[in-house]
């Protein structure tokens, strides 16, 4: 009984708002304290008029503290030009689990600019910022109201994700300061590290990465697909079934009898059933096996062949709420 080769393995690869009383913001030594009105005229139909660059830190915070997106906004020198996130409905949320409260401002000195301190807590974590302040035009603006949130989303950008259960529409989006936590709403990941604390300092102490990594129904989500492709595959009518990463010739000028072939697995039968896979990206994952397939058929001439083959790796892309997988070496 002839002996065909194997080929080589193919490829595998309510929203709660919380309301707190604000601390009235005191200064250091004997500046009296900078209430949230003192100074400050915030009238419909124009921006806050802060009398002084204190006034103007005060009132933001004061309007940050109290859900109020609109007038936080308007104590901008210059417009965020990414306001996506920069809502009420984003500082509700933060304020639920993390209230700004205990708001002291330092004031600065200068006449057309004035580097403000502002000391405070986001929920139990205490906080302090430098604001920069101009005056424009006779009142005193913030030069930044908003600010870069300090995670590295790139492991997980090809996912749908959430900033405090509001959906993030970029990976690099602007914040007012607060508490945030960025999730996925795939239940085939979980990520870590998505917690993070803005309080508004623009010299950043650095960018960290979230980590991401595949959830235990994510496992369970590529086995039960790589099970069904190697059923699949072993009910093949080829030599050389496509993405099944096995297959076989035949030596010389025989053909195969198309209904003649059978694959069967020899050994590895449960590999599929207990792979561990690991992200190779967002998205994809990698797993190794070790799976012996055999391969019995006749030729054209009459002549039984047996050969073997085997799969050495498997390759899973989720996507769309699927997940595919092809075999390889």
């Amino acid at each position: 009984m002839p002996l065909f080769i194997g080929l080589g393995a193919g490829v595998v690869v309510l929203v709660l708002i919380a309301v707190y009383a604000l601390t009235r913001g005191t200064v250091s030594g004997t500046v009296p304290t900078v209430a949230p009105t003192i100074g400050t005229n915030t009238s419909a139909g124009g921006p806050p008029q802060s009398a002084d660059a204190a006034a103007a830190v005060q009132g933001y915070l004061n309007a940050i503290a109290t859900g109020d997106s609109a007038t936080a906004l308007a104590y901008a020198a210059t417009p965020p030009d990414d306001a996506a996130l920069l809502t009420d409905e984003m500082l509700a949320a933060s304020n639920a689990t993390a209230p700004i409260s205990g708001i002291v401002v330092t004031p600065g000195s200068g006449t057309d600019h004035q580097d403000v301190q502002a000391d405070y807590a986001i929920g139990d974590t205490p906080a302090s910022a430098t604001f920069g302040v101009s005056n424009v035009g006779g009142t005193w603006l913030l030069d930044d109201v908003a600010f870069a949130l300090p995670l590295d989303l790139s492991a997980a950008e090809d996912l749908e994700l959430s900033l405090n259960g509001v959906p993030l529409p970029s990976t690099s989006p602007v914040v007012f300061p607060g508490k945030y936590t960025v999730k996925t709403a795939s239940g085939w990941y979980k990520l870590s590290g998505g917690t993070v604390t803005v309080d508004g300092n623009t010299a950043s102490t650095g960018t960290s990465a979230v980590d991401l990594k595949l959830s235990s129904s994510g496992v369970s989500a590529i086995r039960k697909a790589a099970q069904a492709k190697l059923t699949a595959c072993l009910k093949k009518k080829s030599l050389t079934p496509s993405g099944c990463g096995f297959g076989v010739f035949l030596p010389g000028n025989n053909k195969v009898r198309t209904s003649s072939i059978r694959w069967q697995v020899v050994s590895g039968s449960s590999a599929m059933k207990t792979l561990k896979p690991s992200l190779f990206g967002a998205g994809t994952a990698t797993a190794k096996v070790s799976v012996k397939t055999r391969n019995d058929c006749y030729s054209t001439n009459g002549l039984r062949w047996r050969g073997f083959s085997s799969i050495h790796s498997v390759y899973a892309t989720l996507d769309g709420g699927k997940v595919q997988v092809t075999f390889g070496a």
